[in-house]
Formats: structure tokens, sequence, C-alpha cells
């Protein structure tokens, strides 16, 4: 047999080359792919899909909640949602006069105004909604991680840790934003990757397509929670990193056009002063504390540090630690475990965006600076709920930095059996959390027992013109369906009263909380001043509930 020459071994290997190089990038290995998993979740992908979103069902339905949570937004989103049906626009019926509400979007109140007209005063179709787009997103996450050029492993990981976070199973079944911002925030950020994959794009008719659906799916999430103006931007910015300036100015301004409605109808007023007043105040329980200054506002973004790096990361990525499941040890050795994984997250992050800067990246980072920037009083786990993936997936990444260093420095199976005792950990965080989520007494408490039978008598026993001054406004109106206003936070005994006068108000809902103290410290005062304005007409005990009458002022004796 003749010997092949050096000539025809180089052409032999050019055409093995050219060959290679005309494969479609999704032939291609992805950087850092392990043959083993890869390619047994390439040739099971579906069942394996399946079994994914079987996982995020059965967790949701364990951890499912029926009852309507106290938080009061909820009862807020319903209430627009009630003005949507009945055709009044985004208003606050529970208010007197109806005011167009500035505070919320229309987003999620316009999904739940369907259901509310079809369901009226039954929540669990509310919470199902929730339930559904949770469970559409673990794909989605699989989706968005995998369009950023990862491998399949890393892909699968993410979501299937995110499908068993109980943070996450919480608000699917809560009447919030947080699960339908997820949603759509995923689902956009999928999108405009995947539109964007060829480098060039979108220059086919097939990409054009995605990228205008990923601009709707973002401007969407936008209109669900006010936070998602990081997504537009986080997308705009992207483009214009990557030098495509006609591309940014075209989605900048497809994305103002969408947005220009919900602007211009919030500049011609409403209710409120918006988030912009909230911002700007050192405590918008206690207005008279005044705004802050660049020294509160520094003060305010060292804190933000603290609650994030060490509470709120290892809250995310181990949820057995979650306040959600009244968790409140974190002393000592739990400190130093949030230093840990915010460190872990860092490293994952920063490696990412020194191999390549997406717009995974961009959103995270924007995202975050607005959790640092907004007001101390509301940090906590709540604000990162929509990006619990992103923060999962920087966690895994940072893990997979350290194992590689490990194997460089130890030997060749250290990294791999670290990370593996770690993400052990974290799975046995998440069932121990979904079995404390699922064991939670699912009852009211005495103080909101009596709070909401206050709220029914109230219904059953006053005028439906009677207007009444309550704590959770929203939560009594869904209750009592009697405008309700909640009373101004003012020690000034004269103020209230002359509020109170102003917004004619009939009754007043004295409640039993002990979970704040706004209304021993700011309503108690003025009913103890004008005991004779106050009369008592129902009242329950354990803990002291009381409804009372406003009576007018007495006539002035003459002289």
């Amino acid at each position: 047999m003749r010997k092949k020459t050096s000539t025809e071994r180089t052409g032999r290997s050019r055409r093995q080359q050219a060959a290679s190089s005309g494969r479609s990038a999704a032939d291609r290995p992805r950087t850092g792919s392990s043959p083993g998993p890869s390619s047994f979740l390439k040739r099971h992908f579906l069942w394996t899909m399946a079994g994914l979103v079987l996982l995020a069902v059965i967790a949701a339905v364990i951890t499912f909640d029926p009852i309507l949570s106290t938080n009061g937004d909820n009862a807020l989103y319903i209430v627009l949602a009630m003005s949507w049906s009945q055709g009044s626009g985004n208003s606050t019926i529970c208010t007197p006069g109806e005011p167009a509400n500035t505070m919320v979007p229309p987003g999620y109140p316009l999904l739940l105004a369907p259901l509310v007209t079809l369901f009226p005063d039954r929540w669990l179709p509310l919470k199902w909604l929730s339930t559904v787009l949770f469970i559409l997103s673990v794909p989605a996450i699989l989706w968005m991680i995998r369009e950023r050029r990862e491998t399949l492993p890393m892909a699968f990981g993410v979501a299937a840790l995110a499908a068993v976070n109980v943070n996450l199973l919480i608000y699917s079944s809560l009447i919030m934003t947080e699960i339908p911002f997820l949603f759509f925030s995923i689902l956009g950020l999928a999108l405009a990757q995947r539109s964007l994959r060829s480098g060039a794009g979108p220059t086919t008719g097939r990409e054009r397509i995605l990228f205008a659906l990923a601009i709707l799916s973002l401007v969407g999430a936008y209109h669900i929670r006010s936070i998602g103006i990081v997504l537009p931007a986080a997308l705009v910015i992207y483009l214009v990193l990557k030098k495509r300036a006609r591309l940014a100015l075209s989605a900048g301004l497809a994305i103002l056009l969408l947005s220009l409605p919900w602007a211009v109808r919030n500049a011609t007023g409403g209710e409120g002063g918006g988030y912009l007043e909230q911002f700007v105040l050192r405590n918008a329980y206690n207005p008279d504390l005044g705004t802050i200054t660049a020294g509160d506002l520094f003060q305010r973004i060292l804190t933000n540090l603290k609650t994030y790096g060490i509470y709120v990361n290892a809250q995310a990525v181990f949820p057995s630690l979650s306040p959600l499941l009244s968790f409140q040890g974190f002393t000592g050795g739990f400190i130093l475990l949030g230093l840990v994984i915010t460190a872990i997250v860092l490293t994952g992050f920063v490696h990412q965006v020194r191999s390549s800067l997406t717009l995974l990246e961009i959103y995270t980072a924007l995202f975050l600076g607005v959790c640092l920037l907004w007001p101390q009083m509301w940090s906590g786990l709540r604000f990162v709920i929509p990006i619990i993936p992103l923060l999962l997936y920087y966690f895994l990444s940072g893990l997979r930095v350290l194992m590689r260093l490990l194997e460089t420095r130890l030997f060749r199976r250290a990294g791999r059996l670290a990370a593996a005792m770690v993400l052990i950990l974290v799975l046995f965080s998440s069932a121990r959390g979904i079995a404390g989520a699922a064991e939670r007494f699912r009852r009211y408490p005495a103080q909101w027992e009596n709070y909401f039978t206050a709220a029914r008598w109230s219904r059953q026993n006053t005028g439906p013109g009677s207007i009444f001054v309550a704590r959770k406004p929203s939560l009594f109106y869904l209750h009592a369906r009697r405008q309700v206003l909640n009373y101004p936070y003012t020690s000034d005994t004269d103020r209230m009263m002359s509020f109170l006068a102003e917004e004619e108000v009939d009754y007043v809902l004295l409640d039993g909380f002990n979970w704040t103290g706004t209304t021993r410290r700011y309503l108690m005062p003025a009913i103890g001043a004008h005991r004779d304005r106050f009369q008592p007409v129902y009242r329950l005990e354990n803990p002291d509930t009381w409804v009372l009458q406003l009576l007018p002022p007495a006539p002035e004796e003459g002289p």
C-alpha cells in the first residue's frame, strides 16, 4: 500500500476542518462540555425535560398554600383586577373617589382580570395562574441558560435547583407579581439570546420574529413589575456594547413606543407620588423623618450590601434558611456561610463576565444595583425572587471554577468531590425547605381571624356607602366590600382628626396586630384624645379588635 504524502495529509486535514466549520453552532460541542452527562442528556432530552417538569409539578403541589396571604399587595392586585373587569381601568376602586393607581403597573392585574370575572370571590384560580407560570418557567430557565452557550448539564442543573427551590415554590402559590415577572423575564432573555445567537442577527425572518417577541416579553415584564425597566435597558446596553448601534436604536424606539401609554397615563395624575417618593424618604412608614441625604444614601447602600451579601444570597441558594420558613438563626457559622456563598456567586459572575459578557450579566448587575439603592426597610429575599435562577447559575459557575482550581492544585478528583458535597448540601437544604413548607400551619393567627371577621361584619351591618379607615385597606375591602383608607402615619392627633373629617370617614377598624406598631403609634392616640367621638359598635377578644363609629363633633355651647 502506498504511503500518503505530507501534501495529501495536509489536504485531508484542511477538508476535515472545512467540514467541521460548516457544521451549525448547535452541532459543535460547547465550551466546557463533559461528554458523559451531555451525551446522555442529548439522547434522552425529551424524557429528561418531562422529568424536570414533573419534578416542578410535584414540588408545587406539595408546597401549595390555598389561603390568601396577608401581605396586602396581593389584595391590591385583586382589587385592580376587579377594576379592569368592571371597565374602570387600573383604578383603586377600594379607595373613596376610585383614583387612578400609578404605583402598580397594569400587566399583572390584566392577567388576573379574566379570572376575577369568571371566578368572583374565589382566590384559588388566581393562585393557580402563578403555579402554572412557575412550572412553565422551569423549562424556560433551561432554555435561557442553554442559549448562553452553556453545557446541557449546567442548564439542567440550574433548572432542577430552581424547580425545588422553596423560595420560588412558596411564591408559586401566591397572588403576587414575582412569578409572572420571573416567567416573562426569563422568556424574554431566552428569546433575545436566541435571536442574536448568530452574531449578525437578527437577519433571517425567524430571527426577526424572535427578536420582536423578546422585546414584547421584556416590556411585558416591565408592565408587571416596575423594576423590569432594567430588562429593556439591559438589552439596549448589550447591543451598544456589541457595536450594534442601529439595532439598539430600533429596539430602543420600539421599547419606548410600547412603554409610552403607561408613562403618559401616569403623567396625567393619579394616586400617590409613586415609587420615587418612597425612594427619597428616609422611612416611608414615618414620613416626618424627611428625605434622604447623600450620606443617608451611602448608608443605605452599605446596609443593603450587608443584607444581600450575608443573608439573602445564602437564603436563595440554601432554601431551608429562608425567612419564608421563619428561619431566624443567622449567627456565627451561618454568617460565614453567607459570605462564602456570596464569594462563590461573585466568582461565577466575574468568570462569566471575563469569558463572554452577555445579556444575562448586564441584567443581573442592573437588577442588583436597584436592590442596593432601594430603601433598606424593604430589602430582603422577596426582591431577588425573580433572579434566583441566575444566582443559582452563577453559584454553580463559581463552583465549576473552584472545582477546576482544586483539580490543578491538589489531585484530579478533588474538585469534583468538593463540588459534589456542596451540591448534596444544596439538595438536602432544598428537600428540607420543601418539607418545611408542606408542614406550615395553613390557618390565620387570631389577630388576622379577628380582622377578617370584623371586615365581614362590616359588610353585613353597615351601609354600602360607608367609608372605613383600617390597616391593610385592600385586604379589608376584599372581605368588607366597603371603601377604605389607611390612616396617615402621623403622631399629630389634630392632623389625624382633620384627616378623618376631610375624608368623611364613618368607621374605624382598631386592629389587634402585634406584627406592626403603626396602629398603636398613630391611630390610638387620636382615639384616646377624642373618646367622645368614637362609639364601639363591634368587638372581638383575644386580641381586642374593635369597629368604632366616628360620631360628629358635639355642637358648641352658646354663651
